[in-house]
């Protein structure tokens, strides 16, 4: 998976990139909780998309991140 944050805030880049090894481990957990089966569903990336939005904007601060984008998103 590559993930593409979409926010508000101009500081939203310098804020992910200090953050950056917790966010990764948060993406990793919330992403290894899945099987196979729950991936394949159509509403899988927009579970997991609120799932990541409301774990990133627990480190990042509250609504910092609206929108996560999955330009790559491989099953295997």
């Amino acid at each position: 998976v590559s993930l593409t944050l979409v926010g508000n805030s101009t500081d939203l880049k310098t804020r992910v990139e200090e953050e950056t090894d917790q966010l990764r481990d948060l993406a990793s957990g919330v992403l290894g909780t899945k099987t196979i089966s729950d991936l394949e569903k159509p509403e899988a990336r927009n579970i997991i998309r609120t799932e990541l939005i409301s774990q990133f904007n627990a480190v990042l601060g509250s609504g910092a991140v609206k929108e996560i984008f999955f330009p790559e998103f491989a099953i295997q």
